[in-house]
């Protein structure tokens, strides 16, 4: 794990340097909207991945005739230091084989202090329907060639229910329908979830096996 040098941020005095959106994930947004699947986060641990997330180890991996393509472990290249005014913090890499079948793979990474909720069951004045945390989607490995496509994404506190293939359309660039299949992971003692989606596996594949955290 990188280690970064300590500091102190005031914020809006609730953990984050921006206010938290109350959601009520009972409320539908219409469509083909489903109660989301959750898997929330404790104040202490959507404190600790906003301002501590270094990078998501994982790797995504096409082979073709042209050769494989491979990526591995994104990071974010801003220290925890330049959060403290807010904003978003993201990276991408991508390899790309070549002719003549362009065999892909690409990864991903982003946090956003203004994308962090507190979900409620229910009416968000009433405190005792408060369930924890959400970041949404943070990370995304994804492999393709001609034939075939994988991707993984991570969930920090929510993913949208298999259900809701409006959301899915959003957020995949891979999804045609088919229900992603979504696994309740612990990396570094946070709870996330892990969405796995699938045209086909023959010389692709993606993987997230853990997060990494700056320490002090």
């Amino acid at each position: 794990m990188p280690t970064e040098t300590k500091f102190m941020a005031l914020g809006s005095g609730n953990g984050f340097p921006n206010c938290i959106t109350k959601v009520n994930i009972t409320e539908s947004e219409g469509g083909t909207w489903a109660r989301p699947e959750i898997n929330e986060l404790t104040l202490n641990q959507a404190m600790n991945l906003y301002w501590n997330l270094y990078g998501i180890v994982g790797t995504a991996s096409a082979t073709g005739t042209a050769g494989t393509a491979t990526v591995s472990d994104v990071n974010i290249p801003d220290t925890p230091i330049k959060r403290v005014c807010g904003g978003s913090y993201s990276d991408f890499d991508n390899d790309n084989a070549g002719a003549p079948d362009f065999p892909d793979a690409s990864q991903s990474i982003y946090i956003n202090s203004s994308f962090i909720s507190a979900m409620y069951d229910g009416d968000t004045s009433v405190e005792s329907n408060f369930l924890g945390y959400s970041f949404s989607d943070i990370a995304s490995f994804i492999a393709s060639n001609t034939s075939n496509a994988v991707e993984k994404i991570l969930f920090a506190g929510s993913a949208p229910n298999t259900s809701d293939s409006d959301a899915w359309t959003q957020l995949s660039s891979i999804y045609l329908g088919e229900p992603p299949v979504l696994t309740n992971v612990t990396f570094q003692g946070i709870p996330f979830i892990v969405a796995s989606l699938d045209l086909g596996t023959t010389d692709v594949s993606a993987t997230i096996t853990d997060v990494e955290l700056y320490t002090y």
